[in-house]
Parts: structure tokens; sequence; C-alpha cells
């Protein structure tokens, strides 16, 4: 089933204004939000804080992109103090999901690498997720699908550029 999204040129400027201003102001807001609750949900049933959920996060997406940070790494990701981000290390050893490795080619480095040992009860709480996300793109052609992914990836990098662009105002304080 294909959704009915209209091109540029079907809108007069007041209707893609309109729209603009929808997707910007609302819809965004609206879907940040439930986000940010969905995700402190999920750190609540694997006993993790959301700040610390959300920085296991940024170790499998480093992982998976073929590399290990370092704890300053993390601490610049995740905009903290390499003494709290200590501290967030530490718990997230303590739960066993990433161990301190010496680096390969700086032994006086540690990296940090998720240990994957918690990955079948993160699964079990994320595949209904997956399940309901599947079959929601499923409703998009092919086209859709693409032009979704493209404002997506855009979004994200817009967000990291505004990110970087909030913590560069607090550092000037």
């Amino acid at each position: 089933m294909s959704s009915n999204l209209s091109t540029q040129a079907d809108q007069s400027p007041t209707e893609r204004q309109a729209l603009i201003e929808t997707l910007v102001f609302q819809l965004s807001r609206q879907l940040s939000t439930r986000t940010v609750l969905m995700h402190a949900a999920i750190a609540d049933c694997i006993g993790l804080s959301q700040g610390d959920h959300k920085a296991l996060d940024l170790l499998y997406d480093a992982e998976q992109a073929g590399t290990l940070l370092t704890a300053g790494q993390l601490a610049d990701a995740v905009g903290l103090s390499t003494g709290t981000v200590t501290s967030l290390i530490d718990r997230l050893e303590k739960a066993n999901l990433v161990r301190r490795i010496a680096d390969a080619s700086d032994r006086r480095k540690v990296v940090l690498e998720p240990t994957h040992a918690r990955d079948e009860e993160a699964r079990a709480i994320f595949a209904p997720i997956a399940a309901a996300a599947i079959e929601l793109a499923e409703r998009y052609s092919n086209a859709e699908l693409a032009l979704i992914t493209d404002y997506i990836q855009q979004s994200i990098a817009l967000t990291e550029e505004q990110l970087e662009r909030l913590r560069n105002l607090k550092a000037q304080e």
C-alpha cells in the first residue's frame, strides 16, 4: 500500500509552507519527545539510566562502523567530562555491557568494547519495535522509502551540526 505523498509542484506556496511548519515545529518535536520517552522505557527495562543507554548505543554504533571508542572519545560524543564518563563506563562494565581493552595501536590507551552479553535480552525488547517499524515501512513504495531515508539521513546530519553548535555556545559561557 503506497501513501499519498505530494510533490512540490502539486502544492501552492501556502500549502507547502504549512506542511513545512507542521513537519518542523510539530511532528519533528513530537517524534523526538516520544522517541526520548520510548528509550527511557527501554533503558528502564534493561536497568540502565537514559544516559548510560544512549552511551552504550554510541559504543555499538562505533563497533558497527569498525572502530572502538576511547573513554575520551565517548566523553566528547555524549558531552560529559572525562571524570563523569569514567563513572558511566564503570556502571556499564559492572552491568557486563562493556569491557576496557588495551588499544592495539597504543598500549597506553584503553578502548571500550561492547560485550554483547545481554544481546538476547535487548533483542527481546527491540523485536516488537522493529516488527512494527518494518510493518509501517512496508506501506511505502521504494521511491517513497528512498525519500524518507534521505530526509532522515539529512535530519541526522543537521542534528549533529546543531548539537556541535549548541555545545560550542555552552563552552563559550
